[in-house]
């Protein structure tokens, strides 16, 4: 009987955490949505290779998203910036920090105002 109430219990609380991850995963998707929706968003690694764009990046930078997925960041560079500039976005994607900046993209000489930050996951 003991195994049985055992079993019922380890039931219980694998059903908790499955409830708690759809919550979680509900959240997210709801914070990712705001995100978008508000956002011009790349996700890259430290190589500056582009891992995940949303709409909005697709959008500003006039590529199709399977043209930037895989690329370096240089594909949207204008020449507006000097090489130095884009050197410190190198270092700070390297050291994981946060770099705010103006950017100004090839395809469609747009200014956008935003900030890269990698994520090493990838």
């Amino acid at each position: 009987m003991s195994e049985e109430r055992n079993l019922i219990d380890m039931l219980g609380e694998m059903l908790k955490i499955h409830l708690e991850q759809q919550e979680r995963a509900i959240e997210l998707r709801d914070y990712k949505f705001a995100l978008d929706a508000a956002a011009i968003v790349s996700v890259s690694g430290v190589d500056g290779c582009y891992n995940f764009v949303n709409e909005n990046f697709v959008k500003i930078s006039k590529y199709d998203v399977n043209e930037l997925r895989g690329a370096y960041h240089s594909i949207i560079w204008s020449g507006y910036h000097p090489p130095e500039y884009f050197d410190e976005l190198r270092v700070a994607m390297q050291n994981g920090a946060t770099f705010r900046g103006n950017f100004v993209t090839k395809q469609k000489m747009d200014l956008c105002i935003g900030s890269i930050r990698p994520l090493f996951r990838f």
